[in-house]
């Protein structure tokens, strides 16, 4: 068993659903990238803090299920759902009342037992389609 799959799975029941940021402090390198095209902007440990604080605030009944997790070596792939109720502008989306969900896939990548890149791409199509903003 691959014991990063825990530290992944840790993190995302603690810092995402239970916004504990304390594993986030304990779990992500000082030298962090983050690679997300929906997010260009976010690309240190800092901005990827406030980023998923943003994301809890704009949505505050956050969800990430982890639906697979694959890893090797110092690499952990999951494929994730999100759901999420908006109350808020995020992304450019407009805040509807509306329940939302996406697929994703994250690649978690660790050195030193700490997460120094995270590659995500999620579907923002889905979420476009689900607000009628694209037929």
């Amino acid at each position: 068993m691959n014991p990063y799959k825990d530290k992944v799975r840790d993190f995302t029941e603690q810092v995402w659903n239970k916004k504990n940021f304390q594993v986030f402090d304990k779990m992500i390198h000082p030298d962090f990238q983050y690679n997300d095209t929906v997010y260009p902007d976010v690309n240190s440990k800092d901005e990827y803090k406030a980023f998923i604080y943003r994301i809890q605030t704009t949505s505050p009944d956050t969800n990430y299920e982890m639906i697979d997790i694959i890893a090797e070596a110092e690499k952990v792939v999951v494929l994730y759902s999100w759901t999420g109720t908006p109350v808020e502008e995020i992304a450019e989306i407009p805040p509807t009342g509306k329940k939302l969900e996406h697929k994703g896939i994250a690649i978690y990548y660790f050195d030193n037992n700490q997460v120094i890149k995270i590659w995500d791409v999620w579907d923002r199509f889905s979420i476009l389609k689900q607000l009628g903003l694209i037929p």
